[in-house]
């Protein structure tokens, strides 16, 4: 009798595990397209991707969503994050980074600077950056410009329009980020 229970709890769990998986739609390990690793491997409802960028074998998701009013009573508007996946549709798609996303408000510009360390299994560090983004509110601002400390000159980021509104993005190693006008006048400068 107790060789008969043994296996028969052994497959009891496993088709619970199963039934537990199907019925909330989990998943461990990789998706199989891209739209899914965004759709499942971002913890929050994605209300919007606005901007998808490849750095070395990472790709960076700059995404919008809604802040749960219970939790974020002053938040009216939707708040920007950052989702980093490796992989690709032939070998699938794994969420490998934070995944999160802060806000503060600010008339200019917001800035949010995310570091970003990939290891391998020993240890090794396969990729350390940095991401520089946010939301531009001042019409004025028509470039954004990042450096490091180290760095003489600012470099230009990518200044991305979607649906009305103006976001920027830079990867590199840079902490200083300034929103210029047509004349180069600095309008917000944060992070040094």
């Amino acid at each position: 009798m107790k060789k008969i229970l043994v296996p028969l709890s052994f497959i009891t769990i496993i088709a619970l595990s199963f039934f537990l998986f199907a019925l909330f739609d989990l998943e461990i390990g990789k998706f199989d397209h891209f739209e899914e690793a965004i759709e499942k491997g971002i913890p929050y409802t994605v209300n919007d991707v606005v901007h998808v960028e490849q750095h070395n074998d990472v790709s960076i998701v700059m995404y919008t969503t809604t802040a749960d009013p219970s939790v974020f009573p002053n938040i009216d508007t939707d708040v920007t994050g950052i989702a980093y996946f490796t992989g690709n549709d032939d070998e699938g798609w794994e969420s490998v980074g934070s995944n999160g996303w802060t806000h503060y408000n600010n008339d200019a510009m917001t800035v949010y600077i995310e570091p970003f360390r990939l290891r391998d299994d020993a240890g090794d560090m396969l990729e350390n950056f940095y991401v520089s983004y946010g939301e531009i509110h001042d019409a004025n601002i028509t470039a954004v410009q990042t450096k490091s400390h180290d760095d003489s000159t600012f470099r230009e980021a990518k200044i991305i329009e979607k649906n009305g509104l103006r976001y920027y993005i830079q990867t590199g190693e840079d902490k200083i980020v300034q929103g210029v006008n047509s004349t180069g006048e600095v309008i917000s400068r944060q992070g040094g």
